[in-house]
């Protein structure tokens, strides 16, 4: 009767688990973010960063977004599919604690989850930034 009881009560927690589109990965959360979203078939990588202006001296911060088709190519596997982005590059959840990111271009990067908070802080900059900005070029300065 024990084992029932929490299996019923174990069940839903397992089953209302994250998945991977209510996710945002990194390898350290500060300044590239990767969003997939199966449900949708697409991804998106979003990069911050800090530049010196060269004539003032001051810094200030630009943004880039990639974002390309996401397609399932296996168990836990899918493809990024880009027009920019040369050769294959794959992602690999093999659980919501890791996700293993391969490239031709970049080899591979081990993807961790971040606090999402963070991760759509980031990305409302960005989209704030894309309003002045186009989202393919780097050291523009929005504000």
């Amino acid at each position: 009767m024990k084992t029932v009881l929490a299996f019923i009560i174990l069940v839903p927690s397992i089953c209302l688990g994250q998945n991977i589109s209510s996710i945002y990965w990194s390898y350290g959360c500060d300044g590239y973010i990767y969003h997939f979203s199966p449900e949708e078939d697409k991804y998106q990588i979003y990069t911050k960063l800090q530049v010196k202006d060269k004539k003032s001296g001051d810094y200030y911060n630009t943004y880039q977004m990639t974002e390309g088709q996401l397609v399932k190519s296996g168990k836990d596997t899918y493809s990024l599919i880009n027009k920019d982005m040369p050769g294959k590059a794959t992602i690999d959840f093999p659980d919501m604690e890791l996700a293993v990111l391969n490239s031709d271009q970049y080899g591979q990067a081990r993807l961790l989850p971040c606090d999402k908070e963070k991760a759509e802080i980031l990305i409302k900059e960005a989209n704030e930034h894309f309003k002045v900005c186009d989202k393919n070029t780097l050291n523009c300065r929005s504000l």
